[in-house]
């Protein structure tokens, strides 16, 4: 063999070494978590719905956009309609975006694999030692999509290979999938791209500046179908967890930073390891890096302030800003010594942390206990403790097909309590039902199994377009209260309402609103009375109504439970 045979085959194995064996460790943990969660399952349910010709709906009664993906339902919905069958191709689609993400992040660390091959098995084992990167690399969720994205964002940016025009166009476009995938992930990549906009600008012609707005089309596209057919440029799930719930700014505060808190505990080198991605970044003035990382403290902080605590998922919404962090430090790292003693570590880490991703499903894997606290939470704890759950944990083992549970010719998908009620109702003669099994507030299974014939009322609101504009019952103590879940009272009719008496509310002034709420989201698309009302809801014109039925409905009941509470024991008769 000649020499320069003998060096390509030491390089073809220095390859092989470096990409094939984390590769196949990535699959396995990979495989080892793949679950599906609740709540893809309201997706899933919109998804039937729509390719059996019911429309992009919940209940095909009435509009609503009870998804905050579009791009990621759509994919969903052209992939199911290949194979008839949505768990085992959500779960696929997500484990092969997650592992065209890593593969992305690695192949820009290392300049398309041509140098610093160390750095494959660093990112490899950097982000397996992420509960909430791993956790979410499945779950049925838009987040493999969102890290996909963030890889090609990151690759149009940082990698050399780009001219100036074409990289504005690939910034802007990319931007925009993101923004069509989850609305809110824009903040990530907003400071990178108008500061990049901003510097370059002037040396890009017309033509450049043309095909980058063309890129943004189809958020702008999706931006007035979604006003036009729901009545509403954002989801629903915005009304019902963000703006509507009439919780106390400061209780959001505190569970979003005990969220990050949580977030922080379990993926405490990821947090360190972005720190120091940014240090590094600092230290060589690259400003392109240091915007992405503005983007990723942006998003952070906006979890803080608000996703926070519209969710009790932990990591939810750490996993994308996480991922897209360490991608970044791997690629600014320049120190073959430094990324050992990293590696070395992380191995450590994994080895030591009872919650790490590589020993789920294994009795070595605790959740309840980390590297800093080494016993499960008391009582006091678990109550004060709710603006988090380890939600894979808690389903554990009704998901998972690929590894334990798997037999061939099987056929799988969600076995529990919430989706036997969903199939016991879907026999029922009744047709509306109230939250999901027993009445509980998870409706995801629940509403999927049940079929598209049942009407099911979600008292989060989340899929309700009436509800997601009430606020929510708050409770006397920020204890009692469960992150992500805004209870609505039901107001007097409105069973009998959708379960088709028309509007039947028994409050005047709710009435008068639900007649709107009704006309936009169930009457004629171009009706211009309906235009018209899509107008003044999205305006504030008729929430004096709410304040009104609030006055003289929830307030005055709540202020009687109140005093009920606080009023003294009767003494016992002589």
């Amino acid at each position: 063999m000649s020499v320069v045979a003998r060096g390509a085959a030491r390089r073809l194995g220095r390859l092989g070494l470096a990409v094939l064996a984390p590769l196949l460790l990535l699959v396995y943990v990979l495989a080892v978590n793949a679950w599906i969660l609740d709540d893809a399952y309201i997706t899933f349910r919109s998804v039937e719905n729509f390719l059996n010709g019911h429309g992009l709906r919940w209940n095909v009664d009435e509009r609503v956009q009870a998804y905050t993906h579009p791009l990621w339902f759509f994919v969903v919905s052209a992939l199911v309609a290949l194979t008839e069958e949505v768990y085992l191709t959500a779960i696929s689609a997500n484990l092969v975006l997650s592992l065209a993400a890593v593969g992305g992040m690695a192949w820009l660390a290392t300049d398309g694999f041509r140098r610093d091959l160390w750095k494959v098995p660093l990112t490899v084992l950097a982000l397996l030692s992420s509960k909430a990167v791993i956790d979410y690399a499945s779950s049925g969720l838009e987040n493999p999509l969102s890290y996909l994205l963030a890889t090609a964002f990151a690759i149009c940016l940082l990698s050399p290979r780009w001219r100036l025009e074409s990289r504005f166009v690939g910034l802007s476009l990319f931007a925009t999938l993101a923004f069509l995938n989850r609305q809110d992930t824009i903040l990530l990549y907003a400071p990178a791209l108008l500061g990049w906009a901003a510097i370059r600008g002037r040396a890009l012609s017309r033509a450049a500046w043309a095909k980058a707005a063309a890129a943004t089309v189809p958020a702008a596209a999706w931006l007035g179908f979604s006003l036009l057919y729901y009545g509403s440029v954002f989801p629903n799930t915005s009304y019902a967890k963000l703006s509507a719930t009439g919780f106390p700014a400061a209780w959001r505060l505190e569970r979003g930073l005990d969220y990050l808190r949580n977030s922080a505990e379990w993926d405490l080198p990821l947090y360190a390891l972005m720190a120091a991605g940014i240090a590094l970044c600092l230290r060589r003035r690259d400003r392109a890096c240091l915007a992405l990382y503005a983007g990723v403290v942006a998003y952070l902080v906006y979890v803080a302030l608000y996703a926070g605590s519209a969710t009790h998922l932990t990591g939810r919404f750490a996993a994308v800003p996480l991922f897209l962090a360490i991608g970044l430090f791997v690629h600014v790292l320049d120190s073959r010594r430094g990324a050992a003693g990293i590696g070395a570590a992380l191995l450590a880490f994994n080895v030591l942390n009872p919650a790490a991703a590589i020993k789920f499903g294994t009795k070595a894997y605790d959740s309840e206990r980390t590297l800093f606290r080494s016993r499960p939470l008391g009582e006091d704890e678990l109550l004060a403790a709710r603006s988090y759950i380890d939600a894979k944990k808690f389903i554990y083992p009704d998901f998972v097909p690929l590894t334990s549970n798997w037999k061939p010719g099987a056929t799988y998908g969600p076995d529990n309590l919430w989706y036997q009620g969903g199939l016991q109702f879907r026999a029922s003669p009744q047709r509306v039902h109230v939250g999901g099994f027993m009445h509980g507030e998870a409706i995801g299974y629940f509403g999927y199994a049940a079929g598209p014939r049942k009407f099911v009322i979600d008292r989060v609101g989340l899929t309700d377009p009436l509800l997601a504009r009430l606020p929510a019952m708050r409770p006397a103590r920020i204890e009692e209260w469960k992150s992500g879940h805004f209870l609505r009272r039901i107001p007097e009719g409105y069973v009998a309402s959708v379960a088709g008496g028309g509007n039947l509310l028994k409050d005047p002034s709710l009435k008068t609103y639900y007649d709107k709420v009704r006309l936009v989201t169930r009457g004629p698309l171009l009706d211009g009375a309906r235009l018209r009302e899509i107008w003044r809801l999205n305006t504030g014109y008729y929430d004096a109504l709410i304040e009104d039925y609030l006055a003289r409905e929830v307030r005055p009941a709540i202020e009687r439970a109140r005093q009920r509470r606080s009023a003294p024991h009767e003494a016992p008769a002589d």
